[in-house]
């Protein structure tokens, strides 16, 4: 007996363009929060490191940028984010965000900008890189572990900035 096809199985395949729309700023500037994007679905191995793909996480939808690829599996990073995502499967990609609409007309996605830490971000492609030459899973949960370390240190600086004074 075949197994059922996901929603994103059969949206992936159909090999038609469709639109989503844009939610959070990990993208900014390349893609604002709100903004309607065109995916256009490519088969698997044809997506190159530079592009900004959607991939599916569970039940939802991401367009981060790629950052380092192989046959098998890519590794994506938010334009405006310093640590890497969890490696995906080339089979999770969804398709490639090939236009954006700005001003009242669709455009092609902005280069990638500079990294607000260049060194840190390399460090941890690095990092990326070296656990999947041993294991795509092992990979998968090292990023996801350096992920949550990064937010309860982003949290930790934040509690530890001094509020506004109430001044008297």
């Amino acid at each position: 007996m075949r197994a059922s096809r996901s929603f994103w199985d059969l949206l992936r395949d159909s090999g038609g363009l469709y639109e989503s729309t844009v939610s959070g700023a990990s993208m900014e500037p390349t893609l604002l929060h709100g903004e309607r994007v065109r995916i256009r679905p490519l088969p698997p191995g044809t997506y190159r490191e530079g592009e900004v793909v959607a991939c599916v996480l569970k039940d939802e939808i991401f367009a981060h940028r790629i950052v380092y690829g192989t046959a098998k599996a890519i590794v994506t990073r938010g334009d405006n984010r310093i640590l890497c995502d969890p490696p995906t499967a080339q089979g999770e990609i969804l398709g490639l965000v090939s236009e954006v609409w700005r001003g009242g007309a669709w455009a092609v996605a902005g280069p990638q900008p500079p990294s607000r830490h260049p060194r840190l971000t390399a460090l941890n492609l690095a990092m990326l890189r070296a656990c999947m030459a041993l294991h795509f899973d092992f990979a998968r949960a090292v990023a996801g572990t350096t992920l949550h370390v990064g937010r309860f240190l982003r949290l930790a600086r934040g509690a530890a900035r001094p509020g506004p004074s109430s001044g008297a």
